[in-house]
């Protein structure tokens, strides 16, 4: 068994896994996620590649923005249209 400091993806990647998916799940690109770790392109495919955890997050919390994007394109492509009702209040007075 290896003794001694953790590596870099145990203390700037997996440390920070439930940051890492509400920035997935925002609609983060790779470039965006690496550079709010502070690591490099390289090292961000490199853990991906050796590490099946990483990857799965990855992928699992992209589904959700993925998700939202087509169910709209499809609203938009079918026609879909809404009217936004808003009461706005002027002194006091909905109008």
């Amino acid at each position: 068994m290896a003794r001694g400091r953790k590596g870099k993806y145990e203390t700037c990647v997996k440390a920070r896994f439930d940051e890492i998916r509400r920035w997935c799940e925002s609609g983060a690109t790779d470039k965006e996620i690496i550079e709010l770790l502070g690591i490099s392109t390289s090292a961000f495919y490199d853990y991906k590649d050796k590490h099946g955890e990483f990857a799965e997050l990855l992928k699992s919390a992209r589904r959700v923005p993925v998700r939202e994007i087509k169910a709209a394109l499809y609203r938009r492509a079918t026609g879909f249209q809404y009217v936004d009702e808003q009461e706005i209040e002027e002194n006091g007075v909905v109008i």
